[in-house]
């Protein structure tokens, strides 16, 4: 849930143009034009994650929360590509997602080897299990 809110206050905060999206860029343009439903998804992805984090608090789980979120965020922000460039679904995938999968896939996976790490060293209460 606060990661939710955390992630509204991010898209609101470049919504009214504070430069806090790529290459120092905000404003309503950015989050309406072509790539402006990735930033959209944020919000929905982080409560995805965090519902599965809280859920399953283990590896698979949160590994499964978070394909699940890279899943919705290519959904959106392909979508929006597609209609705000008038292309096909085809030319949507090929620009937005294709080039992307690989490289996520890595930060995914470096994402539950940093956080498992930081969780080892902070006390929160809580931890992942390894399965």
């Amino acid at each position: 849930r606060l990661g939710f809110i955390s992630q509204i206050i991010y898209v609101l905060l470049g919504a009214i143009g504070l430069p806090v999206f790529a290459q120092f860029s905000g404003g309503i343009g950015i989050i309406l034009g072509p790539t402006g439903g990735f930033i959209l998804s944020f919000p929905i992805i982080a409560l995805v994650v965090g519902y599965f984090s809280e859920k399953f608090m283990s590896t698979i789980g949160i590994m499964l929360g978070m394909i699940c979120s890279l899943l919705i965020s290519y959904i959106i922000g392909t979508l929006q590509f597609c209609i705000v460039t008038n292309s096909d679904i085809i030319k949507g995938l090929t620009i937005c997602v294709i080039p992307f999968i690989i490289v996520d896939i890595i930060k995914l996976s470096l994402a539950i080897v940093v956080g498992k790490s930081i969780l080892k060293r902070v006390n929160l209460g809580y931890s992942i299990k390894t399965s």
